[in-house]
């Protein structure tokens, strides 16, 4: 067994610094994404602590939306206290025993029409639902994520810009960032997980953002060629099972032309992100603005 540190890191609770028992660099982290690491935490309870640049503001923001989705009935984590841990901020939250639905089709690619039904219920139950006036409004969030794209040309600013100015807003519960990697599966039941994004809003914005992310993104670097041809493959064909499912539970209110132009929006908005698929974005941005 390898030997506690002499020193403990500061861990804040309620706007003290208590010394407990826990070094989460001691540890393997349970997952490891884009903004944030996992960390099992206790029985039941994971820590979610965020990479360095982010304030304890943007966290507890997180906790906080988050909270308000749990609020609204939808399966949700438990979230607990905001803490800071080696000068870095993270939440306490409740752990979810399972899989991702991106991980399940990847190892059961012939259910992958099930998973794609499920994942177009469960945002269609999603927004249903109005988003509460604690949400940040959508139309804000989108129009300062193009601002802020620091790799967007003035003129594809200004036509995105110039594009959600016209569309129509909305006041639905809005996740901001719907993919099979943010379900997991716990006992066969959805949890949706990462609501950092989540407004109240339009959505069709949200479910183009969706489509957006399951288009353009890219597979691993050290996947092997052959891999890549098969995800890209399976990606298809479950991104066009998901659209076909959510738009049949639409019931008739579907704008396809509003949908096409919802996902010029989320481009140009994707590009503050600096995720690796950002040449293609700006290649699909100039594609569509050219064509108005």
């Amino acid at each position: 067994m390898r030997p506690l540190p002499t020193e403990w890191p500061q861990i804040e609770r309620g706007g003290r610094s208590t010394i407990v028992p826990f070094e989460p660099y001691m540890r393997k982290p349970l997952a490891v994404g884009l903004t944030a690491e996992i960390y099992f935490w206790e029985e039941g309870w994971v820590l979610k602590l965020f990479k360095e640049g982010f304030s304890k503001a943007e966290v507890r923001e997180e906790a906080r939306l988050t909270e308000a989705a749990r609020r609204a009935d939808l399966p949700v984590p438990a979230v607990g206290e905001v803490l800071e841990v080696s000068g870095r901020y993270g939440f306490l939250c409740e752990r979810v025993e399972g899989p991702s639905l991106m991980d399940l089709v990847a190892r059961k690619p012939w259910r992958y029409r099930k998973y794609a039904r499920l994942l177009a219920q469960l945002q269609r139950k999603m927004h249903r639902l109005e988003g509460g006036e604690e949400l940040p409004s959508q139309y804000d969030r989108l129009e300062r994520k193009i601002r802020s794209a620091t790799n967007l040309p003035a003129g594809l600013r200004r036509a995105a810009l110039g594009t959600l100015k016209d569309l129509p807003r909305g006041d639905r519960l809005c996740h901001g960032d719907f993919h099979p990697g943010n379900v997991l599966m716990e006992g066969g039941q959805p949890v949706l997980i990462d609501w950092n994004d989540a407004t109240r809003g339009n959505p069709w914005a949200d479910f183009a953002r969706s489509l957006l992310v399951m288009e353009k993104g890219r597979p691993p670097e050290e996947v092997a060629p052959y891999e890549k041809w098969i995800i890209s493959l399976l990606k298809r064909l479950f991104q066009r099972a998901y659209r076909g499912d959510y738009l049949k539970l639409g019931r008739g209110e579907v704008d396809r032309e509003a949908i096409e132009e919802w996902k010029t929006v989320n481009a140009a908005a994707r590009l503050s992100e600096n995720v690796p698929e950002g040449q293609e974005l700006l290649l699909f941005l100039e594609r569509k603005l050219c064509e108005k």
